[in-house]
């Protein structure tokens, strides 16, 4: 299996973790909710859920599915931009809010996810013909 090859399975896998949590809080916001310790208030919380998490989940995913495919990074930048300020306001949280019992598997999901990325695009990258800046 080629370098490349490589590279879009980890990117294609990143991308149907984003599709399968965005299309969680679609269809079961309820239960995606319960997972992330957020509680919905009511009709308005569930339609804000869906809306407001799993849209932006579901279109960084296909976006980045779209990268995978077609070998153009560019379409995985959303998500990787998404994972950083994930961190950022993990690390901001932590800071105003302090710790809790589950910050640690909170923070290491999206840091092991855009390690992942970053690896898929670097191996997507490697076997290119033409690599960006960065590779070479």
């Amino acid at each position: 299996m080629s370098k490349k090859t490589i590279g879009k399975l980890l990117l294609g896998a990143v991308a149907l973790f984003f599709i399968g949590v965005g299309t969680m809080f679609g269809l079961a916001p309820e239960r995606a909710a319960t997972k992330l310790l957020v509680d919905p208030q009511g009709v308005a919380g569930l339609s804000n859920l869906r809306a407001f998490v799993g849209a932006p989940l579901l279109g960084i995913g296909i976006s980045l599915l779209i990268g995978a495919i077609t070998e153009k990074l560019e379409h995985a930048r959303a998500a990787a931009v998404f994972l950083v300020a994930l961190l950022v306001t993990r690390g901001l949280s932590f800071a105003a809010d302090g710790a809790f019992a589950q910050l640690g598997v909170y923070v290491a999901i999206p840091a092991v996810t855009f390690v992942v990325m970053l690896v898929g695009h670097k191996l997507i990258d490697l076997g290119s013909e033409r690599p960006t800046r960065s590779a070479a």
